[in-house]
């Protein structure tokens, strides 16, 4: 790997160190993560529940199938992560050619080849798996691949646990105002919808991780805008980045 691209390795990781990307979404984390990684097959984002994958993002060419990953590919798929070193892979799926997984899964959507890292999100306490894949065409990972990935994982996870130092500083200044006369406080609901309003979802995506109407998310998203005392997200996520709380906050009623 030469010179420029470990430049811009450091980069991407000095962007990533900045404050204000502890907010970015797990999407467009992910794209930032694979932007230098040489890969035909996109990105794929596997939470891991109760020990199986499941999927949270495939590309566009995937989607047909996801469902069924989440409903049965994923009891069948061979255990690539290993939770010791945070990684998944290198794997050359070619190994698993006996495999229902790779016959009715990877072989559709032209797969050979998956590498990916794991990250603790503190926030929702649950491990993410960030992948990036190659067609059987392209060639497997190499292991300067995997050790550029390894390198990017410190600081994709100092992003997620930033983002949750940055709720717990806001709850830990939340609660004594609450607890003021007149003060209405956070619903269950909305400091949900809040822990997502951080991240930059997209109303559609919060609706859809809550299991709710975009219209309900809307109007819980109005309330903690209200409550706290701001006009937009982007005040909101000004607030809490830069620690610059309205004296008012948490006293509004409606």
């Amino acid at each position: 790997m030469n010179e420029d691209v470990w430049k811009k390795i450091l980069e991407i990781i000095t962007e990533f160190s900045k404050p204000e990307n502890s907010l970015l979404p797990d999407e467009l984390l992910s794209r930032i993560l694979i932007n230098q990684m040489p890969t035909d097959r996109g990105f794929s984002i596997i939470e891991l529940k109760e020990g199986l994958p499941h999927c949270i993002f495939w590309p566009d060419y995937s989607k047909d199938l996801i469902p069924e990953f989440n409903n049965r590919f994923n009891k069948t798929a061979p255990r690539v992560y290993n939770s010791c070193n945070h990684m998944l892979g290198p794997v050359d799926w070619r190994r698993f050619s006996d495999t229902e997984y790779h016959r009715e899964f990877n072989i559709p959507l032209n797969i050979g080849y998956s590498l990916g890292i794991g990250i603790h999100d503190p926030v929702q306490n649950r491990i993410l798996i960030f992948n990036i894949h190659k067609s059987p065409d392209n060639g497997g990972f190499s292991e300067q691949e995997r050790l550029t990935l390894s390198l990017l994982r410190p600081a994709v996870q100092g992003i997620f646990s930033r983002r949750c130092m940055l709720l717990n500083r806001f709850y830990e200044k939340l609660i004594p105002r609450e607890t003021s006369p007149g003060c209405r406080c956070l619903s269950r609901r909305e400091r949900e919808v809040l822990q997502f309003l951080m991240t930059r979802e997209s109303i559609r995506e919060i609706a859809e991780n809550l299991n709710l109407s975009p219209r309900t998310v809307e109007t819980h998203s109005l309330h903690i805008y209200q409550k706290l005392c701001v006009s937009t997200r982007r005040d909101l996520q000004h607030m809490l980045i830069n620690d610059c709380w309205p004296e008012s906050i948490g006293e509004s009623d409606f």
